[in-house]
């Protein structure tokens, strides 16, 4: 009775009298394949010369994958607790919102994923970076001090940053804007977070020579009180200022 390996090696030979059994020798080994077992399976009779062979099959691996602040997909769908020698991987690292690829460990995208053992691939992800730009409306009424960003005023993503508004000579500051968006922040002070790339606007109003109390001279006909939405302003010549003596557009 002969016991062979997988390319007909031999492994065991034994000499075994008329329906007595065989005795299986130890597992062979074979590199990245596991043993199963003897093909034919029963050789507890033996009653002619026999040869046993050895059966494998491919050995599997686990492959984890780690991803935080993003995933990472595989071009195959494959259990990656049991995932066969030999198995050609390509994974794409795939952010979440706010944040960029970084760099990998363990994996080389240009080469892929052989595999040929348990590993562990890890894909790193950053914050992205995002732009603060602080617009003055009009361009003339004043500048700007911007905290918590860099020179190019940037930072990552979900950074808290400040203005403050500075008017020029002859303005006051009115309000922010947000995009289309008017802040309920009246205050030259605000501040935020970049959420994405982030375009504030700071109004600024001319102010009047002439404050509310003069408006209200007996030699100055011309001003009237005027109530608008529950807010009271000042209406003179045609234009409207606000008690303190910002014109309103």
């Amino acid at each position: 009775v002969k016991f062979v390996d997988w390319d007909d090696k031999v492994i065991d030979q034994q000499i075994v009298d008329w329906g007595k059994a065989a005795v299986a020798p130890d597992d062979p080994v074979r590199e990245d394949y596991r043993f199963i077992g003897w093909n034919p399976a029963e050789f507890s009779n033996i009653y002619s010369d026999m040869t046993i062979k050895a059966e494998y099959e491919l050995a599997v691996y686990k492959v984890t994958l780690i991803a935080e602040n993003g995933k990472i997909i595989a071009d195959k769908e494959v259990n990656l607790s049991n995932v066969p020698f030999g198995t050609l991987l390509s994974l794409t690292a795939e952010p979440d919102y706010g944040y960029v690829f970084d760099h990998w460990d363990n994996y080389d995208s240009d080469l892929g994923l052989y595999v040929s053992e348990d590993i562990t691939i890890t894909a790193h992800f950053k914050p992205a970076t995002f732009t603060l730009t602080v617009k003055a409306e009009p361009k003339e009424g004043g500048t700007f001090k911007l905290g918590g960003v860099d020179e190019n005023n940037q930072n990552t993503y979900m950074s808290e940053y400040t203005i403050e508004a500075i008017p020029n000579e002859g303005y006051e500051f009115v309000e922010w804007h947000d995009g289309d968006e008017v802040l309920d922040d009246k205050t030259p002070l605000m501040s935020g977070v970049l959420y994405g790339d982030v375009i504030i606007t700071g109004v600024f109003g001319k102010k009047s020579a002439t404050g509310l109390n003069d408006l209200q001279g007996a030699d100055d006909k011309s001003a009237r009180k005027v109530l608008r939405d529950g807010v009271l302003y000042i209406e003179r010549e045609g234009r409207v200022y606000t008690i303190r003596g910002a014109e309103v557009r």
